[in-house]
């Protein structure tokens, strides 16, 4: 199993509303039809290292797949999906993307 976390923020002048529908319902519904076991996106309260508040991104969207290759072609099938490309596009306009972890399970 592997799963993938990206670390993001909205940006102050997007539609909030619309960046989180794409996450919980059309990126979704996209992987989960192409071999994604879950995905969930998930609001931070608050981080710590050391003991000590730092700052955090917002959001974590998170997901599962049984593979690095599974991941990597859900994706290059995007072409073939016009209407969802572009709602990528708008709302990853829309986000800071922090960071992006992938990790494999043992």
């Amino acid at each position: 199993m592997m799963r993938v976390i990206h670390f993001f923020n909205i940006k102050e002048d997007a539609d909030k509303e619309q960046v989180l529908h794409f996450f919980t319902t059309v990126m979704k519904d996209h992987t989960m039809t192409r071999g994604c076991v879950e995905r969930r996106t998930l609001k931070l309260l608050d981080a710590h290292e050391g003991g000590e508040a730092v700052s955090a991104p917002q959001y974590i969207n998170e997901s599962w797949w049984p593979d690095v290759e599974t991941s990597m072609a859900a994706f290059s099938q995007d072409q073939s999906n016009p209407e969802f490309s572009e709602a990528a596009k708008k709302t990853f306009e829309q986000i800071e993307m922090v960071r992006t972890v992938r990790y494999e399970e043992f």
